[in-house]
């Protein structure tokens, strides 16, 4: 967080100091200088800054300005001569002077802990505590981090050692990563990110001189004598020339020359050294030493030279190879059995018409079967309805009959609720009570349930309702069967009225219970205030009934035995008077 808001606050004075130079300057230039920022583009500005003011002061005609440059921002810099000078690293400087017609006026002289330095190298370290890690074989199968493959001390003269010692970072490793800047790898490592990693030489003593990381943190892997001359710094692999201040193409002459001279006549101690961490300048060094790392690497622009060798041919096309190898391995196959083919081709064929013929019958019985369906779906009387958690999807011309619909269109889409009326006579809510029923028959598979609906007119009517569940392409959607139940009801409230007005009758007919006190006499019955009254009399007031008189043949023999005798000649058996 410090170095972004130290960057937000020095970009802008930078950039205002150097466009205020030069508007006072007139029609002085400015002069642009990339540079490769290893470390980081804020740690570039200030390292590099000075350098540009003691250029600009030691040639009054022009105004220096410094460009930092990511690895991936050197070479289109170059190329579309947004700089006019460059200082990037040895490799890189070797492939823009062969691709772009760089001319090197100058080489750095590195200054590390009050030692000066031409040359450097590459570092390739790990943790202490890494016992497994020894020696450049046992980072096989390791997780191993480079700071940027353009990246010659922190890439390229790694892997040149690497190569030497017969490992292939790119199939060897285990995962091979590029942290971008030195740093961001020397962290990696400390951290436990990575197993391993290779940086520049003096990138470690730097970090520990800034307080940063302790040097006893880390193991170098193998320390290269480089024939005879010791670097003093930790190093792992030969010892290159140092960075190259070079001029684009387009720049002048006379201007190139005049900066050379500059940088050469720049003091040691001086404020712009001191920040770039150096002593200076010496005449540009011979890159030759570069090149054969690169020829060796085989890399841009050493990428063809030098012939092919059936290993290179191997290593370069063994995809190409193998898969040249595979058809031909395919082709012989194909061509012995090509005729073995054909014999069981003319076999399939006949089976495959048989499981067509066998295909067209399942399916014209599933198409009789659907139509046998569909047309008892279509012609029972009752309203059969499908329907999923949206609502009404299919349904019989009955539902549309039973429910006042004109089209299936009208129909579906419609909710159960909505054709209920708000609540069912006994006061359940309807729309409540009908997801109960449906969540009944999803559970148990069916249900049945008396229900009242509502039409589309809003008339409503009785009905009787099956839900059942259904299992169609792996959903539960729910049928629903209902029947009108109108008449039957209107039947039985005709019988439950005829009911009730036989009972009512029935309560209004008077009945004689109990003991009757009769005179053994003459029969009179005495009522229930003591008097006597004839046994007709008596009936006729506590029942509905009523009396005709007549004689009983012992009678009539006995009170008329003449008239008896003369009716039973004719034989006439009733003896009624009234």
């Amino acid at each position: 967080m410090l170095k972004r808001i130290i960057l937000i606050i020095f970009f802008p004075l930078f950039f205002f100091t150097q466009f205020s130079e030069g508007v006072c300057a007139g029609n002085k230039p400015f002069v642009k200088i990339g540079i490769l920022a290893l470390r980081g583009k804020e740690r570039c500005l200030q390292n590099w800054t000075p350098t540009a003011n003691y250029l600009s002061a030691k040639i009054p005609s022009a105004t220096f300005n410094i460009v930092p440059l990511g690895f991936d921002e050197v070479t289109a810099a170059v190329k579309n001569e947004r700089v006019d000078f460059i200082l990037t690293n040895s490799s890189f400087h070797v492939q823009l002077e062969r691709a772009y017609q760089l001319n090197r006026i100058a080489t750095l002289k590195n200054r590390v802990l009050n030692k000066v330095y031409t040359e450097f190298g590459g570092v390739i370290f790990c943790r202490k505590d890494r016992t497994d890690i020894r020696q450049l074989s046992d980072l096989k199968g390791k997780i191993f981090m480079a700071t940027s493959e353009n990246s010659f001390g922190g890439w390229l003269a790694g892997w040149r050692e690497l190569k030497g010692n017969g490992i292939d970072p790119y199939q060897d490793f285990k995962k091979l990563i590029f942290g971008g800047t030195h740093d961001a790898v020397v962290y990696a490592v400390l951290n436990g990110t990575v197993d391993a990693g290779t940086i520049r030489t003096d990138t470690l003593e730097r970090m520990a001189s800034e307080g940063k990381i302790k040097l006893d943190d880390f193991f170098i892997l193998h320390s290269h004598p480089d024939e005879g001359k010791e670097l003093a710094l930790l190093h792992s692999t030969r010892s290159y020339p140092e960075w190259p201040m070079a001029k684009v193409k387009h720049t002048a002459n006379k201007l190139a020359d005049k900066v050379a001279v500059a940088l050469i006549q720049m003091p040691p101690d001086s404020e712009a050294a001191n920040a770039a961490e150096c002593a200076g300048w010496t005449a540009p060094l011979n890159y030759e030493s570069v090149a054969e790392c690169l020829k060796a690497l085989k890399i841009f622009p050493y990428q063809d030279e030098g012939g092919f060798t059936f290993a290179d041919v191997l290593k370069k096309y063994w995809h190409l190879l193998i898969a040249f190898f595979s058809a031909f391995i395919i082709l012989v196959f194909v061509t012995i059995f090509i005729f073995r083919l054909h014999h069981n081709l003319k076999l399939a064929n006949k089976k495959l018409e048989k499981a067509i013929a066998e295909c067209i019958l399942i399916e014209n019985e599933l198409k009789k079967s659907e139509a046998k369906y569909r047309s008892l779906f279509e012609s029972t009387p009752d309203a059969i309805m499908i329907t999923d958690k949206n609502g009404f999807i299919d349904c019989n011309s009955a539902s549309l009959s039973m429910f006042g619909f004109s089209s299936k269109e009208d129909f579906i889409g419609q909710a159960p609720a909505q054709l209920s009326p708000l609540k069912q006579p006994e006061g359940r809510d309807s729309q409540k009570t009908s997801l109960k029923h449906i969540e009944e028959a999803l559970t148990k598979g069916s249900t049945f349930f008396e229900w009242v609906h509502r039409k589309k007119d809003g008339t409503t009517f009785p009905a009787e309702v099956m839900l059942s569940r259904l299992e169609v392409e792996g959903k539960d959607i729910t049928q629903a069967l209902v029947r009108d139940v109108t008449p039957r009801k209107q039947i039985e409230t005709e019988r439950e009225r005829l009911i009730n007005e036989l009972q009512a009758a029935l309560g209004h007919v008077k009945t004689l219970k109990g003991m009757l006190p009769i005179c053994a006499n003459c029969k009179k019955v005495r009522d229930d205030k003591g008097y006597w009254n004839q046994i007709e009399s008596y009936v006729q007031q506590h029942t509905d009934a009523s009396f005709t008189h007549g004689l009983c043949p012992d009678c009539a023999k006995q009170l008329y035995p003449e008239l008896y005798a003369e009716r039973k000649k004719r034989k006439e058996k009733t003896w009624d008077f009234d």
